[in-house]
């Protein structure tokens, strides 16, 4: 089996930030309106979702809204724990894998997590493993604000 590469996380997520559009110019009252506006919505989906599906209502779950240089820093986190427990080097076995990390680095945060961090705009799924990389209280549900 071929062993992984090592990359450096911090070039994916630096890059990544660089590469994503940093969404609508709002002030910081308009900002702090779509936030609490997607807090009452996700507060208010369980419901509806019960109601339609006739499912039993799930137990009530944090929400975090995140920016997507946010969502970008916390994915590149996720990806790094994954890889790390297939075998992943964390640390560059010299000068050229420290600079082949890095290239590889400047080549997954722009296409990989910029692209995402745009198609995900106002979506909200499970996020349990960007939740724990972003340090939020519990595992619960992570919506990117466009």
């Amino acid at each position: 089996m071929q062993r992984l590469p090592y990359l450096d996380w911090d070039a994916v997520a630096d890059f990544g930030r660089r590469a994503v559009h940093p969404g609508p110019d709002l002030t910081p009252a308009e900002v702090a309106d779509v936030v609490a506006s997607l807090h009452a919505a996700a507060g208010r989906a369980p419901g509806h979702v019960a109601e339609v599906t006739g499912l039993s209502r799930p137990a009530e779950a944090t929400t975090l809204v995140v920016d997507r240089a946010t969502w970008i820093a916390g994915m590149a986190g996720s990806a790094r724990t994954m890889l790390t427990r297939l075998g992943a080097p964390q640390t560059p076995s010299g000068a050229v894998a420290r600079l082949g990390g890095q290239l590889l680095g400047a080549q997954l945060g722009p296409q990989a997590l910029s692209d995402l961090g745009v198609q995900l705009e106002g979506d909200a799924g499970a996020l349990g493993r960007l939740m724990a990389a972003l340090d939020a209280p519990d595992p619960g549900f992570a919506i990117v604000t466009p």
